[in-house]
């Protein structure tokens, strides 16, 4: 599925129509065969007409941040709940390399800048082996960020897990707005996401009874 396959809805902002063409690219360059329908979601379904007047009563979150927002809190959700049930997927070689980066930068700085000359050591090589640790450094800590968001609930095999984690934080993300109570928008934006049975709804009062279990457990 490409960017001009999908048909945006009318009612769909400008800004998140072009948010969602970035992250169906970024989706379809790393291969996730799932995002693609997630977004297709998100950008039709007439549902979502609801969630784009329901997000007028958060003045400072845009669409673009919205739909940003949903679609990155389904991603860690999902692959998060992969990590709790096969932790030995766990991958840990971005901070590997990143500790080993940047102990080799640091090893080229300590040695003598006229023992470096002797050896053909350029300050350029020096600037380019920080550069190389600096990126391993950001793409470990973009891991360990998403390590943390969304992660399962305590009831982790519970068959809505990955959906009780996503409402929990959305519900996080939209109250730090200080708009309304985030509860209707949610529950819009959970059953889109998740394409929901009809019959299975999220509605207003099961998201907020989810959300305040979730803020008493902790």
């Amino acid at each position: 599925m490409s960017s001009d396959e999908i048909q945006f809805s009318r009612c769909m902002p400008s800004d998140a129509q072009e948010t969602c063409i970035d992250l169906l690219s970024t989706a379809r360059s790393a291969g996730h065969s799932q995002a693609p329908h997630v977004l297709q979601r998100l950008a039709t379904r007439l549902e979502m007409k609801d969630a784009w007047n329901e997000l007028k009563h958060f003045p400072n979150r845009s669409p673009g941040e919205l739909l940003w927002a949903a679609f990155t809190i389904w991603v860690c959700a999902l692959h998060n709940h992969y990590l709790h049930k096969f932790p030995s997927y766990a991958d840990s070689s971005l901070r590997e390399h990143a500790i080993q980066a940047r102990g080799v930068a640091n090893g080229l700085r300590a040695i003598d800048p006229a023992d470096r000359a002797d050896e053909g050591i350029t300050d350029t090589m020096v600037t380019e082996s920080d550069r190389v640790a600096a990126y391993f450094e950001r793409k470990a800590e973009i891991w360990d960020k998403g390590s943390k968001v969304a992660w399962p609930p305590r009831k982790a095999g519970a068959r809505n897990a990955l959906q009780i984690a996503f409402v929990n934080t959305m519900c996080g993300w939209l109250r730090e707005s200080r708009g309304r109570r985030p509860y209707t928008l949610v529950a819009i934006l959970t059953n889109v996401t998740f394409n929901v049975p009809a019959d299975q709804p999220w509605d207003a009062d099961r998201v907020k009874k989810c959300y305040a279990s979730r803020s008493r457990k902790k």
